[in-house]
């Protein structure tokens, strides 16, 4: 039963699955520690949800059930972020590429709730969400701390200038524009490309921002 002094979280879930959108909104109406007021979106695109603004008196709890894999998910995450600032984002689903992620986190997403979570775990998580805090699920963050320990090996066999100039390529400038930052002539900057290829054993820039894309995003 929900009490008259129970919270209520203005909601919005993204979704073009009507079942899972049904059964998730059916599992929030049986919360007892909040009063979910919800409103179903299954179109990103939908003009409606612009309109929702003008509703809410806080900044709305934004669930979004989506293929998180696709960039397509992250530019609607990212309008959205705009359109309802200060607004709680949780992504429901499973995260394969950690780059990805990386960005989500970015653009202000607070949660990633797997799809398969219990019924309990689910409900937990999105109280420390609300609560002020973050969730990652802990497969999920044992693969960030893999990653990051990878690049600090990565980045620890590169030297101070070498990091400089990675950076450099990372950030899409060209040669001489790399030059120019750190003053030092082109014939230098292809110079220590040469030996970060050979310290790295590839061959091309390419590679290279593969590499190490996870340390510089």
């Amino acid at each position: 039963m929900v009490l008259p002094s129970t919270p209520v979280i203005d909601t919005i879930i993204v979704s073009d699955n009507v079942c899972f959108t049904e059964h998730l909104t059916a599992f929030l109406r049986q919360s007892t520690a909040f009063c979910f007021r919800i409103r179903v979106v299954t179109d990103s695109n939908d003009s409606t949800l612009h309109t929702y603004r003008l509703l809410f008196s806080h900044p709305p709890l934004i669930l979004f059930a989506a293929d998180l894999t696709r960039p397509e998910s992250l530019a609607v995450l990212s309008a959205l972020a705009q359109s309802f600032p200060g607004c709680l984002m949780v992504a429901i689903g499973e995260m394969g590429d950690l780059g990805l992620l990386l960005k989500y986190i970015r653009i202000g997403v607070r949660g990633f709730i797997p799809a398969s979570l219990s019924a309990s775990a689910f409900n937990e998580a999105l109280i420390k969400i609300i609560g002020g805090e973050a969730f990652i699920s802990t497969a999920v963050t044992g693969k960030i701390f893999d990653y990051l320990h990878h690049n600090v090996e990565l980045t620890g066999k590169l030297t101070h200038r070498q990091q400089q100039i990675v950076e450099g390529i990372v950030e899409g400038l060209s040669y001489k524009l790399i030059a120019h930052k750190y003053q030092i002539s082109i014939d230098t900057v292809r110079e220590h490309i040469k030996n970060i290829y050979k310290t790295f054993r590839i061959n091309s820039k390419a590679e290279l921002i593969t590499l190490l894309k996870f340390h510089y995003l």
